[in-house]
């Protein structure tokens, strides 16, 4: 039986890599790997060479480099940011899944060139997610039998955030898969005191404690498991001090920008993950009784599908009811825990605790085997036939996935209505894919812009579009974003929830431009592309600006400023004029406030002197001159707070108008 689980096991994993490596090409980076492949290729290049640049690569002619093994991106320049870090500077994630991925491009890109320069680096986060599932089923098959390997296996493989981020996330998959495999090896070198399962206990945390430090909490479930299992104390707490002690070793080997000061960062590392993971500022709303936090307990209801949903409620309704299979609750329950006890948070979905994905297949592999055990007659036809109506229940599912691929991690399930609905609801983090649709937009661009075509973003940084996956003659630089100036740019950029839906650029597009193309996903976009130009504005947008040379009021206090424009107007700018002959400081600090009823106000995301377009719009072009863009807001009231009590704007008389439409 044994065999058949390994040989079943073996030939799944070889299933889903298959499925995997076929569609790598559909998926983009995402915006936080430019850093993580930097830094994996600046750490094996030390340990390569000795070497902290890449002179040495410079030098030699005719050498397949990868796009992110670049000055930008030494071990000298981390290893800078490092020692200078604040709390959320990016990279105090452990480097081992970057690492990992530089080997998997150092040999599949550069040196086999049998797939592209990203792609490589994804190929390491699916070999592991695969082999895990392999795993799993080997484990589930063991402990519960083949029908309910199978549906923990289908369930795992067609969940959509695991299915789609293992194609684009070199962090949070594989620390799922690390965990799990962590917890697989633990519970076989305990039953079966195997020190060779022993060993890969030992080495699976230290690989996962050197991805995210989400692994540390195997500790816990690893005590409480063997204790409720009747292990002796002694022998768990000395498992668990080797543990930790060879993890912490494999986590300080792989990170030699610790080396110099290892108390020092170690404890930024710390601060970061504290940083992170617990937080004041919590949405109200999933707040609950004694401040436990809801907000992962929904997102696992909404975002499940609804089969894997009804059969691991099955399942853990089994497990609790028979007091079995602990270690699955304790795996399941662990992760989702401890962002929902008070004081404790989580962004962006349920991507950082991924770790709770495979032990609800599981439980939903035994529940779907504990509904075919009630059946009275379990050896006759009926059984075969109801588990095949079992495994037929996740078409709909498989069916869906295919239909949203390449973007199955932003799936919602009918409960809330699905993508549209939880866009509807507002669902912080609904339509988040880390940046990897922008492929497909680049894919757009690369086959309709005309030659030599200017593209921005709205907000994004220039990585999160690497060069090499545009077409060589577009000119890729954010200093092109003209807004009302109508330069015939193109704008991309992601349009789900969190995306800077208040910036001044992002409310002129939305409302002055018909977008050139729109990826869409339960007609909901996800990206869009602009042509800043007059072609493609709205007609009653062409129409030419108009001034209001005289507002209605305009009253001086002791900080502020409150403008009366006299009627609502669709306003584009705001010129304040000032004299500067007296004793007074030109204006700096402060921001801008509107509304239409003077009850109600909206504040500007840009400050009072701020440029929304830095490379054409000048806030205070001379002195004596203020200016505010508007993107055709609705404004009858103007209110501007002045930080400085000694700005000209307060110590003499101001003249306003208006352009509007």
């Amino acid at each position: 039986m044994k065999r058949l689980g390994f040989i079943l096991g073996t030939l799944t994993a070889l299933f889903y890599l298959a499925i995997q490596v076929a569609s790598l090409s559909n998926y983009g980076v995402n915006w936080d790997e430019p850093t993580h492949f930097g830094r994996g290729h600046a750490i094996l290049h030390f340990f390569l060479t000795g070497n902290k640049d890449y002179k040495q690569l410079t030098e030699k002619e005719n050498i397949r480099r990868s796009f992110y093994q670049s000055d930008a991106y030494t071990f000298n320049v981390f290893e800078k940011k490092f020692a200078q870090a604040a709390p959320l500077t990016v990279g105090n994630h452990p480097p081992l899944s970057g690492f990992f991925a530089a080997i998997f491009n150092k040999i599949f890109y550069q040196k086999l060139a049998i797939l592209g320069d990203i792609e490589s680096y994804h190929l390491y986060s699916i070999v592991i997610s695969s082999a895990f599932i392999g795993i799993l089923f080997y484990f589930v098959h063991d402990v519960y039998g083949l029908f309910a390997a199978v549906v923990a296996a289908i369930s795992l493989i067609t969940h959509p955030l695991f299915l789609g981020e293992s194609r684009f996330n070199i962090k949070d998959v594989p620390e799922a898969s690390y965990f799990g495999i962590t917890l697989v090896c633990f519970y076989y070198a305990m039953t079966k005191k195997n020190l060779k399962w022993l060993l890969a206990t030992v080495i699976f945390f230290g690989l996962g404690l050197a991805t995210k430090l989400n692994i540390l909490f195997v500790l816990p479930i690893m005590l409480l498991w063997g204790v409720v299992a009747g292990i002796k104390k002694t022998k768990i707490l000395s498992v668990l001090i080797l543990v930790f002690f060879v993890g912490g070793i494999i986590f300080f080997a792989s990170w030699p920008m610790l080396w110099a000061s290892p108390v020092v960062r170690i404890l930024k590392v710390l601060t970061y993950y504290k940083t992170i993971g617990t937080n004041t500022h919590f949405d109200p709303q999933y707040l609950t009784i004694f401040r436990l936090n809801s907000y992962a307990l929904q997102w696992i209801l909404y975002s499940t599908p609804l089969v894997t949903l009804f059969f691991s409620f099955l399942g853990f309704v089994q497990v609790v009811r028979n007091r079995s299979s602990f270690l699955v609750l304790l795996w399941f329950l662990t992760p989702i825990a401890r962002v929902t006890l008070p004081n404790t948070n989580i962004y962006g979905g349920v991507r950082q605790i991924m770790e709770y994905i495979p032990p609800m297949a599981i439980l939903s592999g035994i529940g779907a085997a504990a509904m075919v055990s009630w059946l009275k007659n379990k050896r006759g036809k009926l059984k075969t036939v109801f588990q095949m109506i079992i495994i037929l229940s996740f078409v709909p599912i498989t069916m869906k996935m295919i239909q949203m691929h390449p973007n199955e991690s932003v799936y919602f399930n009918p409960i809330i209505g699905g993508l549209k609905g939880a866009a509807q609801r507002g669902i912080p983090g609904w339509g988040n894919s880390l940046g990897s649709t922008y492929r497909q937009g680049v894919g757009w661009l690369n086959a309709h812009a005309e030659k030599g075509a200017k593209i921005a973003t709205v907000f994004g940084l220039r990585s999160n579009i690497p060069l090499i996956d545009l077409r060589p003659d577009i000119d890729f630089q954010n200093k092109y974003r003209s807004g009302i100036y109508r330069d015939g740019e193109y704008i991309i950029d992601v349009t789900h929830e969190g995306t800077q839906e208040h910036l001044y650029l992002r409310k002129y597009l939305d409302r002055f431009l018909v977008p050139v193309y729109e990826l869409t996903v339960d007609s909901v976009p996800l990206l869009k592309i602009w042509k800043n130009d007059l072609e493609h504005t709205k007609p009653f947008y062409k129409s030419e600006e108009r001034i209001l040379w005289n507002v209605n009021s305009v009253v001086q206090d002791e900080r502020k400023i409150d403008i009366d424009i006299g009627k609502v107007l669709q306003i584009t700018q705001l010129t304040v004029f000032y004299n500067t002959r007296t004793f007074c400081a030109l204006p700096a600090k402060g921001y801008v406030e509107y509304s239409v009823d003077n009850e109600h106000w909206l504040r500007a995301v840009n400050d009072l002197t701020s440029s929304p377009l830095s490379s054409w719009f000048k806030p205070q072009p001379e002195p004596g001159i203020l200016q505010f863009l508007f993107a055709a807001e609705p404004v009858r009231f103007i209110r501007l707070f002045i930080h400085d009590e000694t700005s000209c704007l307060l110590r003499g008389p101001v003249w306003v108008w208006v352009n509007y439409l």
